[in-house]
């Protein structure tokens, strides 16, 4: 099991428009599998994992828009009160949610998300809605073996993400939850679940 104990102070999500987002930048420290330390290849010190190349890497193709992840909000109950909303997260141009990561020992490389042929995202629900506030709370939860119900959007089949080690794709569990602060010059914005 991989694991992490702390999300680094350069995380933060990026708005696009009023219903999208881009990549989230995700730094995450004291990161092992076991008692091997785990990072990434772009990590400033060990046991650090983000995703950084994201930022740093040109479109594959001419036309083609950037690497990372596109996020579409969208409701996850539009019926329960208040209702749950949620932003799905899809990679473009077959982009990796953090690219190589790596630990020693036999765990070896483990490569999250992308996997060829087949749509990878991930949902994240949002909290609070309808109400004015300088912080949003996102918090992932993918399926895996003991987690059968992830998070997804009405009206949308359910995302899939899968790791690659030992030589084959597996279905992964990816819980976190992150707060965000909204930018002091913004005053406090309002995520929206009600027209």
């Amino acid at each position: 099991m991989l694991e992490c104990e702390t999300l680094g102070g350069e995380s933060f999500a990026r708005a696009e428009g009023p219903n999208g987002a881009a990549t989230p930048l995700w730094e995450m420290e004291g990161c092992h599998a076991g008692a091997q330390e785990c990072h990434t290849t772009f990590a400033g010190r060990p046991g650090q994992i983000n995703n950084l190349y994201a930022w740093f890497e040109e479109p594959f193709e001419a036309g083609q828009s950037p690497p990372g992840w596109k996020g579409r909000l969208g409701w996850i109950e539009k019926s329960s009160d208040p209702p749950r909303v949620g932003m799905q997260y899809t990679a473009a141009n077959r982009e990796r949610l953090f690219g190589l990561i790596l630990c020693g020992g036999p765990i070896g490389i483990v490569w999250i998300g992308g996997e060829p042929g087949r749509e990878s995202s991930i949902v994240a629900s949002i909290a609070p809605v309808d109400k004015m506030t300088s912080a949003i709370t996102e918090t992932f939860a993918q399926a895996s073996p003991g987690v059968p119900e992830p998070a997804r959007l009405e009206h949308r089949k359910a995302p899939v993400l899968g790791a690659f080690f030992e030589g084959r794709w597996e279905p992964v569990a990816l819980t976190a939850s992150f707060s965000y602060g909204v930018e002091s010059s913004s005053g406090e914005i309002e995520i929206r679940a009600r027209r």
